[in-house]
């Protein structure tokens, strides 16, 4: 993958992870308000306890999918956050963390550390370069 692509993947990353635990947290409570189970019991129909199993197992595999793709969606932003720590310039680090993990305008980054925004614009471009560069770096293993 493009490195300058994979950065620009990474600003959807959080916004995903969370819409994935809201999910989780519904799914949870559909799972909880299933109807007790009789299975085995006086007066349980089989069709009622297969129903009631269906259910469960398919909310149970989505549980999993969930959990799954945020573990997948957290190793690539660790990823991208080694290959931001092998830049040198603290600046640029700064610069790339603010925009691309946590989603933030150049506008707002220039005003949160109280910075010019053409001097963020030009910082930034600079900064694509060293990660490009770190990126290129990195033993391929790694990404």
């Amino acid at each position: 993958m493009n490195p300058i692509k994979m950065l620009e993947c990474a600003r959807n990353i959080s916004d995903l992870i969370e819409e994935n635990m809201t999910e989780l947290k519904r799914l949870h409570e559909r799972k909880e308000s299933l109807p007790s189970s009789t299975i085995g019991s006086a007066g349980s129909s089989n069709e009622n306890d297969a129903a009631y199993i269906r259910a469960y197992e398919k909310i149970e595999n989505l549980e999993k999918k969930i959990f799954e793709n945020n573990a997948e969606l957290a190793d690539h932003l660790s990823t991208l956050e080694r290959i931001i720590n092998k830049i040198d310039r603290w600046d640029y680090r700064l610069i790339l963390k603010k925009k691309y993990i946590s989603n933030k305008s150049l506008n707002a980054i220039a005003e949160e550390i109280n910075c010019c925004e053409k001097t963020i614009q030009r910082k930034h471009k600079k900064a694509l370069a060293a990660f490009e560069k770190a990126y290129n770096a990195m033993p391929k293993k790694f990404l």
